[in-house]
């Protein structure tokens, strides 16, 4: 009877719960209490939750009722502020997990396709709810315990409702339920053994949208790195759909940078993130078969990077020694190369060693994997420091697995350790190659592709961006995106069509003539022509192993060839039109990043043969190091290429020297410092191989000598290139220059005597020069380079030079003045200031403490320069203390010593009344409490200095827990004693001081207003 009648309760609570939610009341409640009361009929016998369930959709029309109630709450809004509205929308998605749940509901029991459309319609646009619809969506696609969404209804949501989102406004949730339901679509078509269908097609496309567009950036990376992962992952079978779409997207958002510029160059940003990552991961994964493509001299490398290289990037010895064998050989590689470029150097060198016809054509002919097929003993097995390296390590490079140079690899034959099959699976290297047709490389170099890198290029660079006054400057954000087109070219292999047709220039096959190879009209495409043209002079394009005596001939000839065709001519002729200047075009960082390019060239195609050589040896930032060599006095003879005839005759004085001077004169012109610099080579790399050509003009002809001082603008460019350059390199470069000038050669007296007159002649401008701001003193330069602004220090050093060079009939009379110089002039170099550009404190036993409070004072710009300005008298307290600190602040601003000694600091401060002892260590903070003390007495000016820096207020609260009552006191203070024991930062030290402290029981407060003992909280 008790069962019935519980059993009856239940059933009318239930029911009203039904009859509630149906009139809009309560619904909060009602739907909290439906999945219990459901499965309250479990320990009924007979009864299950499965028969309830079905009882109430067939009786009651429970999921209408559901819906219907979203419906108008969705429409209508919340009837009372009981509860929040994402409270509303999670009891109810929580109501259909609980229905939708293996006990809730049989499980042919699922969401009609009109029912999720209703909740689809009413949540999925919501702002504040759309991501809970999402979260609940993809718990239903991963959790196979819940069967609310069938097959169709996946389908449904995958093909209909998600890609109508807009990709600029989707959230990680809902990324990750489409990413989840392209995962799905993909087993779904690799389980049927069928090509892409239109689900696959739909699902790609939204996510490069997304991918594109999405104003979230976390949400776009995601999808950037789904979209790596799906096309690198199939095994390169989808690179043309890849190339094509990424192109299709950077040429439509090119098309709409006039419209929408801001989305659009958004859109561009993320094409080309994507299309570079996805480039590095291929060559990451497939980095064994591009080694030995290369090494068959096949290679797919690009001439861009073997000309410049790769930054950052050490040369690396490494040494291989089979086992059971003596003699070791060394391989070289760079610090970049990943662990299965070196297992395909250890092959082909083994292979060399070894030679097996048989098996290498089986394995050609089986395509069977690589390693373990091509040696007839087994795969390869590398080992160094006791590590073995397999194939899961060939994604890494020598870098990250701590390679040294010289470091040595035991090579043997045979199997290793089992590997796990997954791991065997997924390495690339023990595959076969891959087809080149595949290659995104290659298929980047298109015609059609191609093109449109370099017109994207060169629509990038050109875009401009209003200022003040009506002018406009370059768009930096644009000049940016275009360095990052060009640095995918360099990640391209050299274009075909361009490398044979600078090989092919004697043949009268050749069907593009030098003006196309060679067109000024994109310094892009120039610059990238360029280099080939370096790159081929200098015998690096694809040098194969087996290339015989004859072809190598050939190729060390090629230069020869190419200046007889015109080609040195033809560079010339585009160097003397001035197009590349800032007066011939729109002034941008890549016409001087060509020109650089071209002047560099030029000067290695105009010198002789003997001196070509040596300059090939020479790598690109030989100035610096040269001013290096020279700073030091070597008394080495100056090495000065000569010019050829060829250059020599189209180097007409009274044309070249206007147009060099030009060059010059333009470089030297001031630019805004606030200017975004996006070149890699700068205005620095122009003056350096102007200058070079300009020196070895000087000393191949005479008649240059005779009218270089006279050339127009000399004086001008002169002046403001070794002197009011704010560019440390670009003085360097020109006094590096003007040294050689003087001093490499012929009539070397008579150009040394005419430069010390035009320099002397600056000698007022240097003596009066000053740092611009004091400050710039007391911050290290980046990297030990020297601060920005103009300075003096380039142009002492080549007018004393350029003195010490003078014979001594030309000084024979002058006498130097006695002087007094200051002791620390002759300082011993090593015992110097330190290159951060900081002077330390000696230690004089135990006074570590008072260097720290020194230094942490000085380092304050208004405590130092208060200091070094208060005025004392002998009248002032602490007059001697005061002197003796201003003292040692002088000397950390300006000496050049390694450190002071505070020694005569420690005699006349006092401490207790007692002179410091330099040998018993005090605690810090009462040291810095009582010199702060001391500096309040000094001056009125320092006593305010004191209070502004240092002093604060702590209020201490007391808050009563039993009445109204708040007791705060204030108290100023200098200092904060914080724990350091067990503290990750300085925050938590801050957060235990201020923790607050419970007095209750015997420790209860007393309160001021109620006179009797309560509970409070003090902080």
């Amino acid at each position: 009877m008790i069962g019935r009648t519980v059993s009856a309760v239940n059933f009318v609570q239930k029911v009203g719960c039904l009859v509630l939610t149906k009139l809009q009341r309560s619904v909060v409640v009602s739907l909290r209490l439906l999945p219990k009361l459901f499965t309250s009929f479990q320990q009924f016998r007979g009864m299950d939750t499965h028969q309830i369930t079905n009882w109430a959709e067939r009786e009651h029309k429970m999921m209408e009722t559901f819906f219907d109630n979203l419906k108008v709450y969705t429409k209508e809004g919340p009837k009372t502020t009981l509860y929040l509205h994402q409270t509303e929308i999670q009891v109810r998605l929580h109501f259909l997990s609980s229905i939708f749940s293996p006990g809730g509901s049989p499980e042919g029991f699922k969401l009609s396709l009109d029912q999720v459309d209703t909740l689809w319609l009413c949540l999925a646009t919501d702002p504040q709810c759309c991501d809970e619809l999402f979260s609940w969506l993809l718990s239903q696609t991963k959790n196979k315990d819940q069967h609310a969404l069938g097959m169709d209804a996946l389908k449904h949501l995958y093909m209909k409702k998600l890609p109508s989102l807009e990709p600029e406004t989707i959230s990680m949730t809902g990324l990750g339920l489409f990413q989840q339901l392209c995962n799905l679509a993909r087993l779904a078509t690799a389980h049927l053994d069928s090509p892409a269908t239109e689900v696959d097609v739909v699902g790609m496309d939204h996510l490069w949208r997304i991918a594109l567009r999405a104003n979230n950036t976390d949400v776009s990376m995601a999808a950037i790195q789904y979209l790596n992962s799906y096309y690198i992952g199939r095994q390169l079978d989808h690179e043309p759909e890849f190339v094509s779409q990424c192109m299709a997207h950077l040429a439509a958002a090119s098309a709409d940078l006039d419209k929408a510029e801001e989305s659009s160059l958004l859109c561009i940003q993320r094409a080309l993130l994507l299309l570079k990552t996805h480039l590095e991961t291929f060559r990451k994964r497939y980095a064994y078969h591009l080694r030995r493509w290369a090494l068959e001299g096949q290679g797919v490398g690009s001439h861009v990077t073997l000309m410049i290289g790769e930054r950052g990037c050490l040369p690396l010895r490494v040494v291989i020694q089979p086992a059971g064998v003596t003699e070791k050989t060394t391989l070289e590689l760079v610090s970049s190369d990943y662990v299965a470029d070196l297992r395909a150097e250890v092959a082909k060198w083994w292979e060399s060693i070894h030679p097996n016809p048989t098996t290498v054509a089986e394995t050609t002919a089986t395509s069977t994997p690589v390693l373990g097929s091509l040696l007839t003993e087994g795969p390869i097995r590398m080992i160094t420091q006791g590590q073995e390296l397999t194939t899961e390590y060939d994604e890494k490079t020598l870098q990250e697995m701590c390679f040294k140079d010289l470091q040595l690899v035991f090579i043997s034959m045979g199997a290793s350790r089992q590997q796990k099959k997954r791991d065997s699976l997924d390495s690339p290297s023990v595959l076969p190659p891959p087809p080149r047709e595949s290659l995104p490389t290659l298929l980047l170099l298109q015609a059609q592709y191609f093109e449109q890198l370099f017109r994207l290029m060169q629509t990038l660079s050109a875009m401009k961006t209003p200022v003040k006054g009506g002018h406009q400057i370059p768009h930096t954000k644009a000049q940016v995106l275009s360095r990052r087109v060009w640095d995918i070219l360099t990640l391209l292999p050299t274009s075909s069509t361009l490398l044979k047709g600078f090989q092919q220039l004697e043949s009268p096959d050749s069907t593009i003539s030098l003006q196309e190879l060679l067109d000024p009209a994109s310094p892009q495409k120039l610059m990238y022509s360029l280099y080939i043209v370096e790159s081929l002079s200098r015998n690096k394009i694809n040098p194969g192993i087996g290339d015989s005596p004859t072809k190598q001939m050939e190729n060390s000839t090629w230069s020869h060839i190419f200046v007889q065709h015109g080609g040195l001519r033809h560079i010339f002729d585009i160097y003397m039109s001035g197009v590349l200047q800032r007066s011939g075009g729109d002034g941008s960082e890549w016409q001087q990043d060509c020109l650089a390019c071209l002047l560099k060239l030029l000067y290695q195609l105009g010198v002789t043969s003997e001196d070509s050589e040596a300059l090939q040896d020479s790598p690109d930032g030989a100035g610096n190091k040269r001013a290096q060599r020279l700073r030091k006095g070597s008394s080495d003879k100056l090495f000065v290429p000569r010019l050829n005839e060829a250059m020599l005759q189209m180097m007409k004085v009274e044309t070249a020297m206007p147009r060099l001077t030009s060059i010059l004169h333009e470089a030297s012109l001031p630019r805004d410092p606030n200017h975004f610099k996006t070149g890699f080579w700068g205005r620095a790399q122009v003056v350096h191989y102007a200058m070079a050509l300009l020196v070895s003009w000087v000393h191949s002809s005479e008649e240059v000598r005779q009218v270089l001082f006279a050339a127009p603008h000399f004086s001008t460019w002169l002046q403001r290139l070794v002197l009011e350059d704010p560019e440390p390199a670009v003085r360097r470069e020109v006094c590096t220059a003007l040294y050689r000038l003087c001093l490499g050669g012929i009539e070397g007296s008579s150009l040394t005597i005419h430069m010390l007159g035009h320099l002397l002649q600056y000698l007022s401008v240097a003596e009066g020069m000053r740092p611009q701001k004091l400050e710039a003193l007391h911050h290290p330069a980046e990297d030990g380079k020297e601060p920005y602004g103009p300075a003096c220090r380039d142009y002492f050093w080549l007018l004393c030079r350029l003195v010490d060079s003078l014979p001594d009939e030309v000084v024979k009379g002058e006498k130097i003045r006695p002087q007094s110089p200051y002791p620390w002039d002759y300082w011993p170099h090593e015992d110097g200031r330190s290159d951060c550009g900081y002077v330390g404190l000696t230690n004089l036993g135990a006074t570590c403490y008072m260097a720290s409070c020194m230094q942490h004072l000085y380092m304050m710009p208004q405590a130092r320069t208060s200091i070094l300005r208060a005025k004392c008298d002998n009248n002032s307290k602490h007059e001697l203390t005061l002197r003796e600190l201003q003292r040692m602040f002088a000397y950390l601003l300006e000496s050049e010593r390694k450190a002071y000694n505070p020694r005569s600091f420690c005699k006349v401060y006092t401490m207790d009344h007692q002179p410091l002892n330099t040998g018993e260590q005090k605690d810090m903070a009462e040291f810095f409490i009582d010199l702060v003390s001391k500096l309040e007495e000094m001056t009125p000016e320092l006593k305010k200095l004191v209070k502004t820096l240092f002093g604060g207020v702590i209020s201490n609260n007391v808050v009563s827990l039993d009445c109204d009552h708040v007791s705060r006191t204030l108290e100023e203070f200098y200092t904060v004693r914080c724990q350091v024991a067990d503290m990750r930062n300085l925050y938590e030290s801050l957060n235990e001081v201020t923790v607050k402290d419970t007095l209750e029981g015997d420790n209860m407060y007393t309160c001021s207003q109620c006179g009797k003992k309560v509970r409070a909280e003090k902080r």
